[in-house]
């Protein structure tokens, strides 16, 4: 009886450390994609502020040329 309780122990204990195991590797996923995301964003930021230099630009110089 004593052998079978501790066999249950320790599937129980495998089972816990299994699902935290998976737990870390789902939250170190989280944590990769987040800094995925922030990239994207950064890249993304760094267009948009290209494309609207060149337009300021263009504008200002369409300003001066028809002025």
């Amino acid at each position: 009886m004593n052998q079978r309780i501790d066999g249950l122990t320790y599937q129980a204990s495998l089972d816990i450390l299994n699902n935290e195991i998976r737990n870390i590797i789902i939250e170190k996923r989280k944590k990769q994609k987040i800094d995925q995301l922030e990239q994207i964003i950064n890249v993304t930021e760094q267009h948009v502020e290209k494309r609207f230099d060149s337009s300021c630009f263009v504008a200002l110089k369409n300003i001066f040329i028809f002025n």
